[in-house]
């Protein structure tokens, strides 16, 4: 059985019926109201298990999920990003328990959002640990790790969906540990770091902090929910940078005339892309053309 409420954990169901293990059934989160219009919708998960034959279900709550585990008996869970706490009555349920892909290397990042806090953070490397899920925040043991070293350029986005692929190749390599009747090993609590949910007021810009800084934000947010800006009262999520050629300017200062750079606390950046208020993503010379910014206008 596999649990997950992210398009994440596709790679893991295709990976699992390569290697033709029987997935009896999907679990997900219910769908949950999106959009403008603020419609129910599914999940992408949902979404691709509904293209194919295998059960869904959607529990609202842990009696549901304990009924359906009990209903349907699975031998094992697999979970990656389910983003609902599990029960010890429901990790009893399983023969082989549930078995979690998380995307760092445990016991470093432990948490909603550890690819965000690595990059936020500097980090040059991360990776994926497969583990026995318990009732602690993803402190079970562990089966295997891959470390991987992330991109100078790599955003979150990127680097999840890479990580999604080898995590599928590692839990198999995992399932085939368990069958042998190997034991996962306990963390090691040297080296404990956590990594929280993103909150809303991390998101906006400050220029006077070190381009550094400003670029591992922009990576950090990126593609969602966007690390942001103002100008003339108008929000502006930047998506990708680059360092700038020009000299220093003052934080938040705008030159335009070799693409759209801007002044930081230490050395300008020059924007790459960005996304105005209500708009689709653009390249910065597309938004300058409508922009009409005055020698004065500067981000803040």
């Amino acid at each position: 059985m596999i649990a997950s409420s992210s398009g994440l954990a596709i790679p893991t169901l295709q990976a699992l019926q390569r290697a033709e293990y029987d997935v009896i059934g999907a679990i997900t989160n219910p769908d949950a109201p999106a959009g403008r219009g603020m419609k129910l919708k599914e999940n992408e998960f949902a979404g691709y298990i509904s293209q194919s034959d295998i059960p869904l279900k959607k529990p609202s709550s842990h009696k549901e999920l304990n009924a359906d585990l009990t209903a349907m008996k699975p031998d094992l869970v697999v979970v990656i990003a389910y983003g609902r706490l599990i029960k010890n009555d429901e990790l009893s349920i399983p023969v082989h328990g549930w078995v979690n892909l998380h995307f760092s290397l445990l016991p470093k990042f432990r948490g909603a959002a550890p690819v965000q806090r690595a990059i936020l953070a500097g980090e040059s490397k991360t990776g994926v640990t497969i583990f026995r899920l318990d009732t602690g925040m993803d402190t079970g043991p562990i089966y295997l790790q891959r470390e991987v070293t992330i991109g100078i350029n790599e955003n979150t986005g990127d680097l999840l969906n890479r990580l999604s692929i080898i995590g599928a190749e590692t839990i198999v390599e995992s399932l085939i540990r368990i069958e042998r009747g190997e034991e996962p090993l306990p963390q090691n609590e040297d080296g404990v770091s956590y990594a929280p949910k993103i909150d809303k007021s991390e998101l906006r810009i400050d220029w006077r902090q070190p381009s550094k800084n400003i670029q591992q934000k922009i990576r950090a947010f990126s593609p969602t929910p966007g690390a942001w800006t103002t100008i003339n009262g108008q929000r502006i999520v930047i998506t990708a940078t680059e360092p700038s050629q020009l000299p220093d300017m003052r934080p938040g200062e705008i030159a335009s005339g070799d693409g759209l750079n801007v002044g930081t606390g230490s050395t300008p950046i020059k924007i790459l892309k960005l996304t105005p208020a209500g708009k689709r993503e653009m390249n910065p010379e597309d938004w300058l053309r409508g922009a009409r910014l005055t020698p004065s206008d500067c981000f803040s």
